[in-house]
């Protein structure tokens, strides 16, 4: 046993030598250059062993997630009423989308993984929803109602012929008066006692002149005389109603004189269609329908019968016109 003694001691010092080994070897390992001692977490394996990894691992991750919605929503209604529906629907969605991803990935060995992850995911989503909806509902409701009612009433006579006819023989504005200086018949013919003048008894109802079967004195004897009013075409007032008025004065014998009204339509006279005697002596108006005769001949005419014995005033006559209703 005794001599094992050494075989044992040498071989229990190459195994302690063989465990001491690995131990030096991790102590000279650890005294490093204090140059290379940087540890900025650079664990720098160069390609001496140095593992230079200088996982600078910037993770810049710059998100910068922009998010720009910048709805505009212009809603420019613009309600002009031209029913274009101009609907424009802009929706400019402008999504500028930059994902600038910027993975600047800096191979420098240096394994400077700078990822500057610049997601600048800019995502400018412009969704300038312009929603300009111009919806120019331009209804433009011209109704272009150009209701011109130009009506054009020149006294009421220019559109209408039988109010143009009416005129011609005389009407309520502007009757037949016989004014003048001297006193005017116009158109109108006489026989027997009628004339035109003036008188004060009776005065005459407007003016200074009126129709008499005697201006100033008592009618004749036995005598017919007659007015006859200017023929005058009233076939446009055909269907109408007409009257024919005057004023009139009178003073007649009864019931042995008289005053008949006759009218000439269509060829003819009409005999005594109206009649008066006896005495009225103050002014009145008096009317008489015509409708019946709107020719184009018609005329009126005012007709005084004396007998042979006693005699009156008389018939005056003013303001004679044809009206229309």
């Amino acid at each position: 046993m005794k001599q094992d003694y050494p075989y044992l001691m040498s071989r229990l010092s190459v195994l302690m030598l063989i465990g001491f080994i690995p131990f030096a070897c991790a102590k000279l390992d650890n005294t490093v250059d204090p140059q290379d001692a940087q540890v900025a977490g650079d664990a720098d394996t160069d390609s001496d062993g140095d593992s230079d990894a200088d996982s600078d691992s910037d993770s810049d991750t710059d998100s910068d997630a922009d998010s720009d919605t910048d709805t505009d929503s212009d809603s420019d209604t613009d309600t002009d009423t031209d029913s274009d529906t101009d609907a424009d629907a802009d929706t400019d969605a402008d999504t500028d989308t930059d994902a600038d991803t910027d993975a600047d990935t800096d191979a420098d060995s240096d394994t400077d993984t700078d990822a500057d992850t610049d997601a600048d995911t800019d995502t400018d989503a412009d969704s300038d929803s312009d929603s300009d909806t111009d919806t120019d509902t331009d209804t433009d409701m011209d109704a272009d109602t150009d209701t011109d009612s130009d009506s054009d009433t020149d006294s009421d006579t220019d559109a209408d012929p039988c109010l143009v006819a009416l005129a011609g023989f005389g009407t309520v504005g502007d009757p037949i008066g016989f004014e003048g200086t001297p006193c005017d018949q116009g158109d109108w013919f006489f026989t027997g006692d009628w004339q035109v003048g003036e008188d004060s008894l009776p005065a005459p109802y407007a003016g200074s002149c009126e129709l008499g079967t005697i201006i100033g004195g008592s009618y004749t004897l036995d005598l017919m005389g007659e007015a006859f009013a200017p023929t005058v075409d009233l076939s446009s007032c055909a269907g109408e109603t007409v009257y024919l008025r005057w004023y009139m004065w009178y003073e007649i014998e009864y019931p042995f004189d008289d005053l008949y009204l006759d009218i000439h339509s269509a060829g003819a006279w009409n005999m005594a269609v109206d009649e008066w005697t006896g005495a009225q002596k103050s002014w009145n108006l008096y009317s008489f329908s015509v409708s019946s005769y709107l020719t184009s001949d018609f005329r009126a005419r005012f007709r005084f019968k004396s007998d042979v014995s006693n005699v009156k005033r008389g018939v005056y006559i003013d303001n004679i016109y044809l009206e229309r209703e």
